[in-house]
């Protein structure tokens, strides 16, 4: 009953944000109960039937509990997978699976295009010269795709990636697409061309580096970056079906980097992460994902002057979409160019506005991404984690504590109150993040 108070208490926290959700772990649960027979327990509820276990109240748990559960549940999968793999190969037995488990993800169509460094513009896979403003490109990782297509090395052991480093985004995807989900389940190794070197790791941590800044490069259009937050976001330019293979794909990439417990280097609003656990975007997540437009709306939303909203901010129920170097105007409701923004109606177009840009523009684009991470990595143990902790757990925590730091730093021949060890963590601490 304890328990389920506190589940009343989190859910309402979570709605409010009185508390940070620090205050809702037990050091004691997190210490003294066994994490391994809990999550067995867990995981082996079926349908509405519920038993008693401390992860049906993950809030309880820190971070690295959860983690531990996560982390976990994968390397079953993976052991899982080579056992399969292993008597398949050993004594010719089909194991059966689901049928989405032994089948190719996805053929890859490639990117649609590139944009221009000096006038943004959206220019053709072909050409080398921009069609507005005249800038050339070489063409590179960016290109059309040349030479032969590349399929994952078949192994009983091992995900294998052949790939070319000058065609890595072309290389990786379409090794990607021609695995199954079970394949997915073993151990990535990766092997470039015409390269020595056995891959203990840091090949791999390489590989998910460089192919991840690629394919989050403006160059393809698919998603977009804001100077001012240095998040990414969906591009809505993406949100058409032609584009669902590439998500599938690139979500299921980023799937595979967190399997394989490699971090990698990509922001997204926390909002995103909401939604990868299967929350809903709404109005209040705005400010972390496009502060400068929510800002604009709280403005709307608070004006109290003697003037008329409609005369003030001349607004009318459509948003203004950037289409490959261009804009499209959408109607937020049905005949919303005529529908002018007023005192009366003016919530219900900033909950409209922000539900476009959160979810209506990029729903297809989003829906196949998270199709694809789901492939690799998803599961019952993901969602135990918040957004903010599954946002650390792919990518690392964005800032350090170094208060925390200092609390569990040890020192050799000085003492915490040593002068010099004094002024060390002054000085660290008179330090920001921004480089």
């Amino acid at each position: 009953q304890l328990l389920d108070t506190l589940l009343c208490l989190h859910d309402i926290n979570k709605e409010t944000g009185a508390l940070d959700e620090m205050q809702f772990c037990s050091d004691f649960v997190s210490k003294h109960v066994n994490i391994e027979q809990d999550y067995a327990i867990w995981r082996s509820q079926q349908g509405g039937k519920r038993v008693f276990c401390f992860c049906n109240y993950p809030f309880i748990f820190h971070l690295d509990t959860k983690v531990y559960i996560v982390k976990r549940s994968m390397q079953e999968r993976m052991e899982e997978a080579l056992r399969t793999s292993f008597l398949e190969l050993a004594f010719g037995m089909h194991m059966p699976s689901p049928a989405e488990s032994t089948t190719a993800l996805l053929p890859l169509k490639g990117p649609r295009g590139w944009q221009c460094p000096l006038c943004t513009s959206i220019n053709p896979l072909e050409g080398i010269t921009c069609q507005r403003c005249s800038y050339s490109r070489d063409k590179g990782i960016i290109g059309a795709y040349q030479g032969d297509r590349r399929t994952f090395v078949p192994h009983p052991k091992r995900l294998i990636f052949k790939v070319r480093r000058e065609l890595l985004v072309q290389d990786a995807l379409d090794c990607l697409a021609s695995c199954t989900a079970r394949d997915l389940q073993k151990p990535l190794y990766v092997v470039f061309d015409n390269e020595e070197g056995v891959d203990e790791g840091g090949v791999v941590k390489e590989f998910f580096q460089i192919l991840v800044d690629a394919v989050f490069a403006p160059q393809y259009g698919m998603f977009s970056y804001d100077e001012e937050t240095r998040l990414h976001w969906i591009h809505p330019a993406s949100n058409d079906p032609s584009y669902e293979p590439d998500f599938f794909l690139i979500g299921a990439l980023v799937g595979l980097a967190v399997y394989n417990g490699v971090l990698v280097d990509i922001r997204f609003p926390q909002v995103f992460y909401k939604k990868l656990l299967g929350g809903k975007a709404e109005l209040e997540d705005l400010s972390t994902a496009m502060p400068r437009i929510a800002d604009s709306l709280q403005s709307l939303l608070e004006y109290d002057g003697e003037v008329a909203v409609e005369d003030v901010f001349c607004l009318n129920f459509e948003v203004t979409v950037p289409i490959l170097g261009s804009t499209q105007q959408v109607e937020l409701v049905e005949g919303g160019k005529e529908k002018m923004v007023t005192k009366e109606n003016r919530r219900e177009y900033v909950q409209l506005y922000a539900n476009y840009l959160l979810n209506a523009s990029i729903d297809l684009p989003f829906t196949a991404f998270h199709r694809g991470f789901d492939v690799v990595a998803g599961g019952k143990a993901i969602h135990l984690l918040t957004p903010k902790e599954l946002e650390a757990y792919i990518c690392g925590q964005p800032k350090f504590d170094m208060r925390v730091l200092e609390r569990s730093t040890r020192y050799s021949d000085y003492t915490a109150t040593s002068q010099t060890v004094v002024w060390f963590w002054e000085a660290v601490h008179s330090m920001t993040f921004e480089v």
